[in-house]
């Protein structure tokens, strides 16, 4: 009895071996898989760093254009405004003309939409640049 006890136990024994081997087996497999999705996963993540990168650099580049592009408008702006003090025909001033006849435009825009109350109010805001036009 105490043989077949023995034998029964090694048999358990053997059995748990064997399945705790297949065990090892399938988690070493599994994690030969799971370091495979990694690698692939790994090397897709570089290349979108390298996408984004080079997008960054893109936008840094436009960045630095525009702004580069922003001071020259603002410098020919500058020089302009003050070329354009200077602009007389027949002791009139053109900057001065232009700003009237522009407020006079808006002026009939409201008139136009039936705002003649505030078209009213511009122009007495109006009539004293507008009497400088005047030699």
């Amino acid at each position: 009895m105490l043989a077949a006890a023995l034998v029964a136990s090694g048999v358990a024994i053997t059995l748990t071996d064997i399945h705790g081997r297949d065990q090892v087996t399938e988690n070493v497999h599994a994690l030969g898989v799971d370091r495979h999705r990694l690698v692939v996963a790994q090397q897709g993540l570089v290349t979108k760093e390298s996408e984004t990168q080079a997008a960054y650099n893109e936008v840094q580049s436009v960045e630095s254009s525009t702004a580069t592009n922003q001071a020259g408008v603002t410098s020919a702006n500058a020089s302009t405004a003050a070329a354009d003090v200077g602009i007389f025909v027949d002791g009139t001033s053109l900057p001065t003309l232009n700003t009237c006849l522009t407020g006079v435009f808006q002026v009939l825009d409201q008139i136009d939409v039936g705002q003649a109350g505030s078209a009213v109010s511009e122009l007495v805001n109006l009539s004293p640049v507008c009497s400088l036009v005047s030699p």
